[in-house]
């Protein structure tokens, strides 16, 4: 179904967590992953080198090595970035984490994986941040559990 899976990541905890499904997606499917990385424009000189870090550190326990890559935006954005190499990957699938931010914070800060979404030719899954579980829901949860 899915032979070639992209998962670009940043340092964050969504974008480790969308790793993670992907390669146990390519377990299921025996797809081919590949790991990017998009560097801006305006990146320091360790920048490379600390992503590269990144990447081999998402890759530990894989079952089939991913494929990893550090690309640089050169003057696009990074969701054009993105599309562009799941082009030149021959992507059938770019899976992407979303930290879930709503309102203010999400118009201000935009959101990767929803312009990704909009550009992409291929099917894009998002991977949600873990939901926190709401004041008061484990006692809850363990009252339905007692009623049964």
């Amino acid at each position: 179904m899915y032979r070639v899976i992209l998962v670009p990541v940043d340092p964050s905890a969504c974008s480790a967590r969308a790793a993670r499904h992907a390669l146990d997606l390519s377990r299921l499917l025996g797809s081919r992953v590949t790991l990017a990385h998009i560097l801006s424009d305006d990146h320091p000189e360790t920048a490379r080198a600390e992503a590269q870090s990144l990447l081999e550190r998402l890759a530990i326990g894989a079952r089939f090595a991913p494929r990893l890559r550090v690309t640089e935006a050169r003057g696009r954005t990074v969701p054009e970035a993105i599309v562009d190499l799941a082009n030149d990957e021959s992507a059938d699938l770019i899976l992407i984490g979303t930290n879930g931010r709503e309102g203010l914070q999400r118009l201000v800060l935009g959101s990767v994986a929803q312009a990704v979404a909009a550009r992409s030719p291929v099917p894009v899954q998002i991977v949600p941040a873990p939901l926190s579980e709401p004041a008061g829901a484990g006692r809850w949860l363990r009252a339905a559990r007692a009623a049964r």
